[in-house]
């Protein structure tokens, strides 16, 4: 029992050695095995590394636990709050983005929206845009903090809400982009990025 253990570590430890491997492809080929063999010993060692100091493989990091899709949802979340390292939080952020893209009109846990909005009023630059980003793919569920977003004070968070809300295809998205356009208070760029929106729409 325990040389097949032995066996079975030595495996996913190749895994995770492909994993630093700069070819993208022998990257997804690894953490494809870890999710279908590996999923209880793997995650717990990938969550680790989310704070790793080099920026390309905390990418690889993120997209791999983005593929177990929901499974990572709940390790990842407790990852979050049990940090203040900004770093970890954005990784974090990233792979709950990555978890949202691979499952379309599957509701989020409420639990992510309430988190969101805390992290908003921290009012990092880098987490508020991978926020926004999170929220667009989330469609609907992530509309009404868009929209909060979209009123607030933050020049950049602003902009990139504008650009999401013109991606989601509902009337209350239309209607606050409207709303923003006849507000003469606007900063130009702001009216420019929600005139870009609207055309979406139109289109």
């Amino acid at each position: 029992m325990n040389g097949s253990n032995d066996k079975d570590n030595s495996a996913l430890d190749r895994l995770f050695d492909d994993l630093l491997h700069p070819n993208p492809i022998i990257n997804k080929d690894a953490y494809m095995k870890m999710v279908k063999y590996w999923p209880e010993e793997s995650l717990p060692r990938l969550l680790a590394c989310l704070g790793h100091e080099k920026i390309d493989l905390r990418r690889v990091y993120v997209k791999a636990l983005g593929a177990f899709g929901k499974s990572s949802l709940g390790p990842v979340i407790e990852v979050f709050k049990s940090t203040q390292d900004r770093t970890i939080r954005t990784s974090c952020i990233k792979v709950l983005v990555q978890i949202a893209a691979g499952v379309d009109n599957v509701p989020f846990p409420e639990e992510v929206i309430v988190l969101v909005e805390k992290v908003l009023e921290e009012e990092n630059p880098e987490q508020t845009l991978t926020l926004v980003t999170l929220l667009r793919q989330l469609g609907e569920q992530g509309l009404p903090v868009l929209i909060k977003i979209s009123r607030g004070k933050n020049l950049l968070g602003v902009l990139a809400a504008v650009t999401a809300l013109g991606e989601i295809n509902h009337p209350s998205a239309r209607d606050c982009l409207e709303q923003l356009l006849c507000d003469e208070t606007q900063d130009s760029l702001i009216h420019e990025s929600v005139l870009a929106s609207l055309s979406t729409f139109k289109s």
